[in-house]
């Protein structure tokens, strides 16, 4: 299944030539809206043909991206479960869940680019300073080194992906 994930993910990134969510969103008709949305993150709905994804405005803007990033992949993986549910994001690295996981590799494949990460560690950054230097979060890194196939080298995670781990603020 990761495979199909990578190749989806992989495929909107060339088509649009950004790894933005939000411009990648937004050049396939997604409404993306920001609102108080207390503890909940954000959220994937289908209404008819409409597709939205709502971010809580009160989140950084890192955190933001990830999230839409995230949605996005609800809405590329899973738009038939929006049918009868609104996909929520208490938290979301929530690998207990199949939808969860599954939105989670789909977000770490967009925003990371393998080559990025390779550079990164070439030059003898650190897993947390690779975290700093892409702006990103350790579970999403995290996430991307266990989906790395093409390189040879085994790269040490050092953290236990956390299901509840957006939920801290």
């Amino acid at each position: 299944m990761n495979d199909y994930i990578i190749e989806r993910s992989t495929r909107l990134v060339k088509k649009y030539a950004t790894r933005d969510p939000f411009e990648i969103a937004s050049n396939m008709n997604i409404d993306v809206l920001f609102m108080d949305l207390g503890n909940l993150k954000g959220f994937y709905k289908r209404d008819g043909h409409n597709r939205f994804i709502v971010i809580n405005e009160g989140i950084s803007e890192p955190l933001q991206k990830i999230v839409c990033a995230h949605e996005l992949g609800h809405d590329q993986l899973h738009r038939h479960l929006s049918k009868s549910q609104t996909l929520q994001e208490f938290a979301i690295y929530d690998m207990k869940s199949k939808p969860e996981y599954e939105a989670n590799v789909f977000a770490a494949e967009l925003l990371l680019s393998e080559s990025d990460i390779l550079d990164s560690f070439e030059q003898g950054f650190t897993f947390y300073e690779t975290v700093k230097l892409l702006h990103t979060d350790p579970q999403l890194l995290a996430i991307r080194l266990m989906t790395m196939k093409h390189t040879k080298r085994h790269y040490e995670i050092p953290l236990n992906i956390q299901s509840d781990f957006l939920k801290k603020d």
